[in-house]
C-alpha cells in the first residue's frame, strides 16, 4: 500500500487456480485488502479464503468470477467494507457468511448472485449498508450465528 505498512492484493493476472488461500501476512507485513478489479472476470476461481487481516474488498474485486463457488473470511474476520460490484454476477456462488464486523456495503455488492444464499451476522441491515447492495441478488438470513 502507499504508506507501506501492509499488502493490497491487485490483481490475478494469468492465474488460472481454481483455489487461492490469501495469506495473512506476506514479506512480514499484513495483507490489508483486495483491491478494485484483483480478480476481474477469473471464470476459473471456485474458492478464496480471505485472511482476518484484511479490511476492504474493493469495487468489481470479484466482478464476473461465474466460477466461484465458495468464499471464506477467516474467524475473527476484520472486514469493514465490501465495495460496488464487489461479487457482481458471482452465478455459482452458493453461500457468503457476512461478518458483523462489516459496516459498509456498497451499491450492487451482490448483483445477480441470483443462486446465493447470503447470511448476515448482523440482525438487520446496518445504516451503512446503501439501499442496493443485493439488487437482484440472492436470499438474505439475517442474525447468522456460525456455531
Amino acid at each position: 500500500n502507499d504508506s507501506k505498512t501492509g499488502y493490497i492484493v491487485t490483481g490475478i493476472g494469468t492465474c488460472t487456480d481454481t483455489e487461492i488461500i490469501i495469506p495473512s501476512k506476506y514479506n512480514g507485513l499484513p495483507v490489508t485488502s483486495i483491491g478494485n478489479f484483483a480478480f476481474f472476470e477469473c471464470t476459473s476461481l471456485k474458492s478464496i479464503t480471505i485472511p482476518n487481516s484484511v479490511t476492504s474488498i474493493g469495487n468489481t474485486a470479484f466482478y464476473k468470477c461465474t466460477g466461484l463457488e465458495n468464499v471464506v473470511f477467516e474467524e475473527n474476520s476484520q472486514l469493514t467494507s465490501i465495495g460496488n460490484a464487489a461479487f457482481y454476477k458471482c452465478t455459482s456462488l452458493k453461500s457468503i457468511t457476512i461478518p458483523n464486523s462489516v459496516t459498509t456495503i456498497e451499491t450492487n455488492a451482490f448483483y445477480k448472485c441470483t443462486s446465493s444464499t447470503i447470511y448476515c451476522e448482523a440482525e438487520s441491515q446496518p445504516s451503512g449498508w446503501d439501499s442496493g447492495w443485493n439488487y437482484y441478488g440472492g436470499l438474505v438470513v439475517w442474525g447468522y450465528k456460525n456455531d
